[in-house]
């Protein structure tokens, strides 16, 4: 599960926020002017590729039983856009679909991509029995460059094992 994409507000938008367009429209020469100033302007726009998860390593068969399902996102849809800066708060409901509890100390790790969180990752101190949801919780900030940003978060074993 664990993939969240956000955006920031692109160049268009910042634009349209700060120039009147419609007073633009009707005064070419305001327009000229502005395009005129544009010109002697450099842009840099460093890409940045999101770096891809990492391979799963041979698992223990603790880790082989563990069993996780992603139920929903309970705030911050995927492909949510923030403004440059904001801050936020990613949820997303887990839920045990295997025959075995998760151990106290299991944890959400960031894996590859973005890390919107800041953190690399967040403690779920109590054993979640099978049937049992849990909601999965990190403080965000949107990145202050307008792009799009994906981050990918996986669950793993006291141990350091990924499952789910």
């Amino acid at each position: 599960f664990g993939r969240l994409s956000v955006l920031t507000a692109s160049p268009a938008d910042r634009l349209k926020a700060v120039f009147n367009m419609d007073a633009l429209k009707k005064d070419p020469e305001l327009l000229r002017s502005l395009l005129e100033l544009a010109k002697g302007l450099s842009v840099e726009s460093p890409a940045k590729p999101a770096a891809k998860p990492a391979a799963p390593k041979d698992r223990s068969l603790l880790a082989q039983k563990l069993e996780s399902k992603f139920m929903r996102d309970i705030s911050v849809e995927d492909g949510q856009a923030f403004a440059p800066g904001e801050k936020f708060t990613k949820i997303w409901r887990v839920v045990n679909c295997g025959e075995i509890a998760w151990p106290a100390n299991t944890s959400l790790r960031f894996i590859g991509g973005d890390n919107l969180g800041h953190v690399e990752r967040v403690v779920i101190n109590r054993s979640i029995i099978p049937g049992q949801a849990v909601d999965l919780k990190i403080g965000m900030i949107a990145p202050s460059t307008p792009s799009r940003y994906v981050s990918y978060w996986r669950l793993y074993t006291p141990d350091g094992e990924r499952f789910g």
